[in-house]
């Protein structure tokens, strides 16, 4: 995955109209909450309590965005599963590991063991293949 992402917190909308699975373009009600694309959301079912409990929650990439359009959306993103989704679905804005795992390599280029504070006060130390950030 690219770092070349945007973010916006509290991000949430809903599908204007169903759509079907293999879908790579769709309309929210909304799309003024969303971030300037690219980002990454999940679609899911607002009976749920939470993004977690619906089992047929999906990541998306959205690569495009112009008013409540959302385009060159990749289905199935991080490994979930392309569903079929139905208006009033949400389209919410969330932080993925897909994501996390951007940001530790975006790091890891940037900073190398020899460009690390010394001693036990540093605010960054990579171990291994893991980032560490003092915050």
């Amino acid at each position: 995955m690219s770092f070349d992402l945007n973010f916006s917190n509290f991000a949430i909308t809903t599908l204007s109209a169903d759509i079907t699975s293999v879908q790579d373009s769709f309309d929210v009600d909304d799309g003024s909450i969303l971030p300037d694309a690219p980002f990454v959301a999940v679609i899911f079912n607002p009976v749920y309590p939470d993004v977690l409990s619906d089992p047929n929650k999906e990541i998306i990439y959205v690569g495009a965005k112009v008013g409540n359009t959302l385009s060159s959306v990749v289905r199935a993103y991080e490994s979930t599963t392309q569903r079929s989704h139905n208006a009033g679905d949400y389209v919410t804005f969330v932080i993925t590991a897909g994501i996390m795992e951007a940001i530790k390599d975006s790091l890891s280029n940037i900073f190398t063991e020899s460009s690390l504070p010394t001693g036990e006060d540093g605010d960054v130390r990579i171990v291994g293949s893991k980032v560490y950030i003092k915050i």
